[in-house]
């Protein structure tokens, strides 16, 4: 697995990139990389139970860091 981190204003930007072949669970295997983007925001605490995982679907520009309107609806405040 490669792994790249990039912070810029708080916000860490990460990837991971998983190399071939991958393989699921019902046996069909996947050929190429895979990279997976997602940033975080904050610090993990000790017990690591203050992490939330929003999905694409909710975050229309894909950036939850950086979405004020997403960020309203953790907390009620911005992030």
């Amino acid at each position: 697995m490669d792994n790249t981190t990039i912070k810029m204003n708080g916000i860490t930007k990460k990837s991971v990139t998983i190399e071939p072949p991958f393989i699921f669970k019902n046996g069909a295997v996947f050929n190429d990389p895979i990279t997976i983007a997602y940033e975080t925001l904050g610090t993990l605490n000790d017990k690591k139970n203050n992490a939330i995982l929003v999905t694409t679907g909710l975050s229309p520009s894909a950036h939850i860091a950086s979405s004020i309107e997403i960020a309203a609806l953790v907390g009620g405040r911005v992030l």
